[in-house]
């Protein structure tokens, strides 16, 4: 019976969203545990429920995907998690305790798995925004160490340009009516990852082609970061990011939106 149950209860959420989500402008972002935050913390400050799955994907707790209706306007958030641009296995010595259950761990399978299921629930992306620094950075750590030479570090970021070139056409295949942009990764002074972290990002900035935007988040945010660690942006920092990353959805809705970060600071971890 409980079973049963549970199966009644997923089939209405889905056909839920099948009514809900093709009437909202959308936007998809594809990154790490950054970007997981931002959009957890812009959906608490608007008051707005996370979803509990997506079609059959659920959410958890590390892996996302994050995804809520924005309260009081025309607009979805969608987040899912990317384990960065190394398409085989070894990936970040922490992918197999973050991993998704339901997800393969090659990035560009998993955009075309989720490609595949707002298809179907009838959703359009807008607005598509890519990033991946971290998990790569952390990848040649595992593979060659955090002191490696500056010769093997021009290597693996020589390979991470047509890993990364790869992801960039795949996007434009899979989402070629959307807006396209790419977000800087921006680490605290104490991170020891920044001078790598920098590096990927002058990488990804070169290659981009002329149709995507290249976003800096310092440049976004008009004043300095801060921080709840050594790498993610506090609630103060990511909601002005998210509004200034949303503009260019067309949804005047959102211009006129309230925001109470206090809510997104006592989000239980669980939800983030």
């Amino acid at each position: 019976m409980e079973v049963n149950e549970l199966a009644v209860k997923a089939a209405a959420k889905e056909a839920q969203q099948h009514h809900l989500a093709p009437k909202k402008t959308a936007a998809l972002f594809y990154g790490d545990s950054i970007l997981r935050y931002a959009t957890s913390d812009f959906c608490a400050s608007t008051n707005s429920d996370l979803w509990e799955s997506l079609a059959d994907i659920k959410q958890e707790k590390l892996a996302g995907p994050r995804i809520c209706s924005v309260r009081n306007s025309d607009t979805l958030l969608l987040d899912f998690f990317s384990f960065g641009f190394g398409y085989e296995l070894p990936l970040a010595g922490a992918y197999e305790f973050a991993r998704h259950p339901q997800l393969p761990a090659n990035s560009k399978e998993t955009l075309k798995l989720i490609k595949s299921k707002i298809t179907k629930l009838g959703i359009n992306i807008d607005a598509f925004f890519l990033q991946s620094n971290l998990w790569d950075v952390s990848r040649h750590d595992t593979l060659f160490g955090q002191f490696s030479s500056s010769h093997v570090w021009e290597k693996y970021s020589s390979e991470w340009k047509s890993n990364a070139t790869e992801m960039i056409q795949l996007v434009e295949e899979l989402f070629p009516k959307a807006k396209h942009s790419w977000i800087s990764t921006c680490v605290s002074e104490r991170d020891t990852r920044k001078t790598r972290s920098e590096s990927l990002n002058e990488a990804a900035r070169a290659i981009l082609p002329e149709s995507w935007s290249y976003l800096d988040v310092r440049t976004l945010l008009h004043q300095p970061p801060t921080y709840r660690d050594k790498f993610h942006l506090a609630p103060n920092s990511t909601i002005p990011l998210m509004r200034s990353l949303l503009e260019v959805l067309p949804d005047p809705k959102l211009s006129h939106l309230n925001f109470n970060v206090t809510a997104a600071e006592i989000v239980p971890p669980a939800e983030r």
